[in-house]
């Protein structure tokens, strides 16, 4: 526990490129994570590095929109920027110390996504844990594809770059949950119904959005409505005062034209 928690470390979201995204090679990130107390990283980023690192980066700006109020740069945690990938004992260990120290779990699932083992990983983690659905933010970038791949997740289809690693992975899903069925269809439904309330709840921001819109145009009709008629007003009264008036009758008021 002390010795994953010295290792936890963040990204600033400023600090990540887009070119960062388009390799899983060393682009010297790791360099440009602070070391963070658990539970101050704002999101645990899960991703194939075989899916499109431009659609991820565009991704984590839409997503980093939400903290624009708060005018900081969110801080995330990703793999390769954040841990020792040369070491999977030692990341295999500490990996549920990582996910619990940040607030929400980042999928950003493309077409690969559940083909990769190390996601899945990070998702039967989550899951073991016990982790709150509402942590969940799910990010599709595949489309139709895409959750046609979601829809036919199977962790004992997915693979690792070393067959060692893959055997180890497995052996511990294998372990939580007694066979691999039920673990692949637990994750088919949570990630179905995640998506699916994302959505909603993107429809619904739009809708709010598009309400205070349209509020905000009829409170400025009227204003310009209530000028108009000032304006109205205002002009009469001025054209009221330059009428010159003459004496008249007791109670009777003449202007000059009647003269």
């Amino acid at each position: 526990m002390k010795s994953a928690a010295a290792r936890f470390r963040v990204l600033p979201l400023d600090a990540l490129a887009e070119a960062d995204l388009l390799t899983n090679q060393d682009t010297g990130l790791h360099a440009k994570t602070t070391p963070a107390e658990l539970g101050a990283c704002d999101a645990f980023v899960t991703h194939s590095w075989q899916d499109d690192g431009a659609a991820k980066f565009e991704s984590l700006g839409a997503w980093a929109k939400k903290f624009v109020v708060e005018e900081r740069s969110p801080t995330i945690w990703l793999d390769k920027a954040s841990i020792d990938q040369g070491d999977i004992d030692a990341n295999l260990a500490a990996l549920p110390i990582f996910l619990s120290a940040c607030k929400e779990l980042l999928v950003l699932s493309g077409v690969t996504y559940p083909t990769r083992l190390w996601c899945v990983m990070e998702l039967f983690t989550f899951l073991r844990m016990g982790g709150n659905r509402e942590r969940m933010n799910v990010v599709e970038l595949g489309g139709v594809e895409g959750r046609a791949a979601l829809a036919r997740f199977d962790a004992s289809k997915a693979q690792c770059f070393l067959k060692r690693d893959r055997e180890k992975l497995l052996a511990v899903i294998e372990a939580g949950f007694g066979d691999l069925k039920p673990f692949n269809k637990i994750v088919r439904g949570i990630l179905a119904e995640r998506r699916v309330e994302m959505v909603k709840m993107a429809v619904g921001a739009t809708t709010f959005v598009a309400k205070l819109e349209h509020k905000r145009k009829a409170a400025a009709e009227v204003r310009y409505e209530v000028h108009q008629d000032e304006g109205a007003a205002s002009q009469k009264m001025a054209v009221m005062s330059c009428d010159p008036v003459v004496p008249a009758a007791e109670g009777q008021l003449i202007l000059s034209d009647d003269v």
